[in-house]
């Protein structure tokens, strides 16, 4: 398949291979992507971008909350912020410095421009490296993450998300964790159980960084700098434990009332996350919020129920996944935004076309194709496509495999997943003293 509108660069890379050991692999050569992977366990991912003028550097480790087993709630994300904090401020030339803790992996980045990346890396190595020195902040970051959590919970959406529904739809799992925990679970986390973490879990096999930009003919020196640092990490026998969660979906309707201004809920199921069932999930996905607007936004905007942004969501924590319904709609309007919500997912159980499957393998295309044009997306995925067996980092596979989904197979998940006598629905609702004041505000 020929994709005429990607960028001409695509098309230029070229990578010199030896049969030496430490030459980096090309792993797909239309876009620029080469991989290497050290004898420690430890792998470095480049992509090319040669129109751009800076490069984006994210290191994976692969944990994250649902790996804190009998660890306080929020271990990772405060290991987060010391593992960041010490080494990766105040590096002249770089930009958008970032970090982020998520169910199943962590990451932290940053931005430079060609003559700091080496610095970049060595600072990141360092963050790893020398981690117990970074413990005497421990009392800064903590205050540090106190005002992100009060911020996080001003956010309703992300909160409702985080920390209501997806909490319920893997309760009594290693996955009921929200990324964010609360500020007094935070406070029992101690300095030296963070460094224990830090040497469970921050072992080489269990790293990888990616590089996205100019690379050109810089590859080789890249790779020098990662040998002499990443690359002198001591190997490790290190095999990722596998978070098992029951396929079962707790069949549950949690509410929550919150200082808010509409109603924001969800809908959602357990699903299998690696399996044959992913792409034909992924392109369900794609059916229902990135065709032609989006199904979901169609059926709910024809409906005349008031919603911003309806959308379904295929996330994947590794061997699990959950496929789920999320909006906000006006205090009032839940139940016919249900039903408006179950007719549609009901209407795909008993007919998906061919012409329907063609619309959205497009748009699951183009996303894709967007993600790929993103230094920030595709070093995302590069990344996670170590630890995640269910990640398909490599576009030429990708794209294969996305081929190759029919309508059959998105009517049988469809079918096997969307049973309404098993759902989990969580409702984040205005306090009632708000709800009446808008409902008095529309009815004048």
């Amino acid at each position: 398949r020929e994709f005429k509108s990607l960028p001409s660069h695509y098309f230029k890379n070229a990578f010199k291979i030896h049969l030496d050991v430490m030459t980096l692999q090309v792993v797909d050569k239309k876009h620029g992507i080469s991989r290497r992977e050290y004898p420690n366990g430890f792998d470095l991912n480049l992509i090319d971008y040669p129109r751009r003028r800076r490069y984006l550097a994210k290191l994976g480790i692969g944990v994250g909350v649902g790996n804190e087993g009998l660890y306080p709630h929020g271990t990772n994300h405060l290991y987060e912020h010391i593992l960041v904090g010490p080494y990766m401020q105040s590096i002249p030339g770089t930009s958008n410095l970032n970090a982020e803790t998520k169910r199943a992996i962590t990451t932290f980045w940053a931005s430079c421009k060609p003559d700091a990346l080496e610095l970049v890396v060595k600072r990141m190595f360092s963050s790893v490296e020398h981690y117990k020195d970074g413990l005497d902040r421990h009392s800064i970051e903590l205050g540090r993450i106190t005002n992100e959590t009060r911020m996080y919970r001003d956010r309703v959406d992300e909160w409702a998300e985080d920390s209501v529904f997806l909490p319920a739809l893997f309760k009594g799992t290693a996955l009921e964790r929200s990324e964010c925990a609360s500020i007094a679970s935070y406070r029992k986390i101690t300095p030296e159980q963070l460094l224990e973490y830090h040497d469970r879990w921050c072992t080489a096999p269990n790293l990888s960084l990616c590089v996205a930009g100019p690379i050109g003919n810089h590859a080789d020196e890249i790779e020098e700098v990662v040998a002499r640092t990443f690359g002198s990490l001591p190997a490790t026998n290190f095999e990722h434990p596998t978070i098992d969660v029951p396929i079962e979906t707790p069949n549950v309707v949690v509410s929550r009332r919150r200082a808010c201004h509409r109603e924001n809920w969800a809908l959602g199921w357990r699903v299998l996350g690696n399996s044959t069932d992913v792409m034909p999930l992924s392109v369900l996905d794609s059916y229902l919020s990135n065709t032609s607007g989006g199904r979901l936004f169609d059926a709910i905007n024809s409906s005349g129920v008031r919603s911003y942004d309806p959308k379904s969501f295929y996330v994947n924590f590794r061997h699990c996944a959950a496929f789920y319904v999320m909006m906000g709609v006006d205090p009032g309007q839940f139940d016919q935004s249900f039903d408006v919500v179950r007719r549609t997912l009901d209407g795909v159980k008993h007919d998906f076309t061919d012409a329907q499957l063609s619309e959205a393998i497009d748009a699951a295309e183009n996303e894709y194709q967007d993600d790929l044009e993103d230094p920030e997306r595709s070093t995302d995925f590069i990344v996670r496509g170590k630890f995640d067996d269910s990640i398909i980092s490599r576009p030429a596979d990708f794209y294969g495999a996305l081929e190759g989904v029919t309508a059959d197979d998105v009517l049988r998940v469809a079918n096997k997943y969307f049973d309404f006598d098993k759902v989990t629905v969580a409702r984040v609702m205005p306090f009632k003293k708000v709800e009446q004041a808008l409902q008095t505000e529309a009815h004048d």
